[in-house]
Formats: structure tokens, sequence, C-alpha cells
């Protein structure tokens, strides 16, 4: 036989209805008999990825200006006037909310398709 989970017991759960002096109901509890071997506080933390996320340098970058964002799919296109030979390639996306709010993405690693 398997040593029985106290995880898996069904709570000792019990109600009380108290009363005022008049007789009419002044609240309900419900109460844990043993909450200690049910309720167990853990630190959120631990899961938590650390936020390390850097601002790369925006000297070439994709703009647009007033969009509006709609429930469902959203189709953006972007253009940038290249005034130099090369390889251009997207490395994180950054989203302004009325210059005073920044969403950074994490650096982008691209996919080798083929």
């Amino acid at each position: 036989l398997k040593p029985k989970n106290p995880l898996l017991s069904p709570l000792q759960i019990t109600s009380q209805l108290h009363y005022k002096e008049d007789k009419t109901l002044q609240k309900a509890t419900l109460e844990c008999q043993n909450p200690k071997v049910t309720l167990k506080r853990s630190d959120s933390s631990k899961y938590r990825k650390p936020s390390a996320t850097v601002r790369n340098d925006y000297q070439h970058s994709f703009s647009a200006d007033n969009l509006i964002l709609k429930p469902g799919i959203n189709e953006i296109n972007l253009e940038y006037p290249a005034k130099t030979c090369g390889t251009f390639k997207l490395g994180q996306v950054s989203l302004l909310v009325e210059k005073k709010l920044e969403f950074l993405s994490n650096v982008l690693i691209p996919i080798k398709v083929g």
C-alpha cells in the first residue's frame, strides 16, 4: 500500500451560522479544521524570470505613428528608406504608448529557414 497523500484528502470544512440576540442572522462562516496541512505559503518570486531586458540602439529602425490596435489580428506595414548598403535584421521590438510607457521585447533570435 502506498502512503496516503494528505493533499489529496478532502478538506475538512465546517460551516457555522451566527445569530444576533433578536435571532436574525448576523453572519455565516466557513472554517477549515486543519489549514496547516492543506494551506502552505510559497514565495512567488522564485517563479518569476528576472527582468534583464536592455534597450537596443534604435539608430536604424522602422517606425509607425498613430496606430489603432483592435482585438484580433492587426497588420502593420513598416517602411524604412535604406541609405546604406548591407543587411538589416530585426533585433528587438519597442512599443511606445503616448511617449510615456514603453514595452520592450527580449532580443529576437533569427530562425534559419530551409
